[in-house]
């Protein structure tokens, strides 16, 4: 494997943390046994894998602008943020828009990441069309995934009951089933001011 380097990284239940790469891999290991357990490999745009044939569907939906404030002077290339839920299931984000799913299952040979499946609104829905670019994800305790991007929007992505606790094939048919919120900002409510400080 040719020599990689972390951008990104979450904890889930320790001893379990993820990574995201500069080569557009994500990656789950142990930290106290000190092993890497699965990975899914060049899965996000990366200047590293933009000419590689398995690669070819990803194309880099970040701007310039939006690269500028997210990094500065210096990209280092690769996934945009990770997250992860308990000790097998990833979101990850990448240059090419969108939310991908993984879970590594326990004993699998070779260690892979399994893909489950991608946030279906996140999804570029026509070839051409400019994705949404998601900069940051994020579990809460219950499961849900919150999700912020370049629109401007944070979402709230709601799994289906038990969806942890499924098996992959079960996983894998239930993506579709998730419900996706758009949080507004609450509307704020004008209060008279207060007759004390009144110089009425």
């Amino acid at each position: 494997m040719a020599f990689d380097w972390v951008r990104r990284m979450d904890i889930g239940s320790y001893p379990r943390v993820c990574c995201g790469s500069a080569h557009g891999s994500v990656y789950v290991a142990d930290v106290e046994a000190n092993k890497l357990l699965g990975m899914a490999k060049g899965v996000h745009f990366s200047r590293h894998n933009a000419d590689s044939s398995d690669a070819t569907h990803l194309v880099d939906g970040l701007d310039e602008r939006l690269r500028g404030l997210l990094y500065g002077e210096y990209d280092g290339g690769g996934v945009l943020d990770v997250a992860m839920h308990g000790t097998n299931f990833v979101a990850s984000a990448g240059r090419e828009g969108g939310v991908k799913l993984f879970k590594y299952i326990d004993g699998s040979v070779p260690n892979v990441l399994e893909y489950v499946g991608s946030v279906p609104t996140l999804i570029r829905p026509l070839p051409g069309t400019t994705p949404t670019i998601v900069t940051s994800v994020r579990f809460n305790s219950l499961g849900q995934l919150f999700v912020g991007g370049n629109d401007g929007y944070l979402r709230m992505i709601t799994f289906p009951n038990d969806f942890f606790g499924m098996d992959f094939e079960e996983m894998k048919s239930e993506v579709d089933n998730m419900t996706v919120t758009i949080i507004k900002e609450e509307e704020k409510v004008q209060q008279p001011p207060s007759p004390i400080l009144s110089f009425d």
